[in-house]
């Protein structure tokens, strides 16, 4: 079960990267218009929004699915063990799409919230998501994963893509204790 600490950390996290990244979104592109889309599309803003929502909802899935399948929180980075970190590998749910399903679901809620205010310097946000879970990914989760789980990590990385989810995997696969 999560600590008292873990809790406020999560919803800490939460507020900034579902509040305060949008909100700095915004304000950038206030302060520099530049459009990528058409202008006065309905069709960017309903295709920013399903995106968004879809980002969203998975990031989302995927914590709760890492507290509950994993025992621990994703409030970690690297050598900073600021929550108490997973206690099992989790391979199931969105974590059998891809390795790193939190940051994918949040690189589209960023690309989405891009879309809806059609700014071409809001679409750092993403590419910066993007660019911070690659890294985050291999110089701190893997190694700490391939030490904690071994074998079991090796197998589930050389079936699993690192961030792009492959959605249609054959039959359904897990591993043992999942």
């Amino acid at each position: 079960m999560l600590s008292r600490r873990d809790w406020v950390l999560l919803v800490t996290g939460g507020l900034f990267l579902y509040l305060l990244v949008p909100l700095a979104m915004q304000a950038v592109t206030l302060k520099f218009p530049l459009s990528f889309l058409p202008e006065g599309s309905r069709l960017n803003f309903l295709v920013g929004t399903f995106t968004s929502a879809v980002g969203m909802a998975f990031s989302i899935w995927a914590v709760r699915t890492l507290i509950l399948r994993g025992g621990g929180s994703p409030a970690n980075l690297g050598p900073l063990e600021l929550s108490t970190p997973t206690k099992r590998l989790v391979t199931t749910g969105p974590y059998a799409l891809c390795r790193n399903p939190i940051h994918f679901g949040m690189m589209l809620y960023y690309t989405g919230l891009a879309c809806c205010l059609n700014s071409m310097w809001a679409l750092l946000a993403p590419v910066g998501m993007v660019a911070f879970a690659y890294a985050l990914a291999m110089l701190f989760d893997e190694p700490r994963l391939r030490r904690d789980f071994g074998d079991e990590y090796e197998r589930w990385a050389s079936v699993t893509p690192r961030f792009w989810p492959r959605v249609y995997r054959g039959p359904a696969w897990r591993l043992p204790g999942n």
